[in-house]
């Protein structure tokens, strides 16, 4: 039996796993759904301390060599799928006053019968 994959990212980090996998365009709209649009530099900052952190939970790896950064492999197929979906569902939580977020991107064939 495999255990499955259970991944507790922000959206950045999210974000970014989707750009390493070759989704730069869907990354951004993932960035400006949750903060509102933003300028390069903004959005620079936000991935590159996005990248720290993957870093920190070693889901992302420097080769300081070569330079080459590797995403850890069920992490890169979970970004992978989540960037072919068809429609997004939106979960919001409430707390005293703040508001917590979070879009979940589900493809078509999963849900409703489609």
């Amino acid at each position: 039996m495999t255990q499955d994959a259970i991944f507790r990212l922000s959206p950045e980090e999210l974000a970014l796993a989707m750009s390493m996998v070759g989704n730069a365009d869907v990354a951004k709209g993932l960035l400006v759904s949750q903060f509102g649009v933003m300028d390069a530099a903004q959005m620079q900052e936000r991935l590159f301390a996005a990248g720290h952190s993957l870093i920190a939970k070693s889901l992302l790896s420097v080769d300081t060599a070569s330079g080459q950064t590797h995403l850890d492999e069920a992490l890169s197929a979970a970004a992978s799928a989540l960037c072919k979906a068809d429609f997004t569902i939106r979960f919001s939580r409430g707390e005293k006053g703040l508001s917590n977020t979070l879009p979940i991107i589900m493809p078509r064939a999963s849900c409703c019968g489609a």
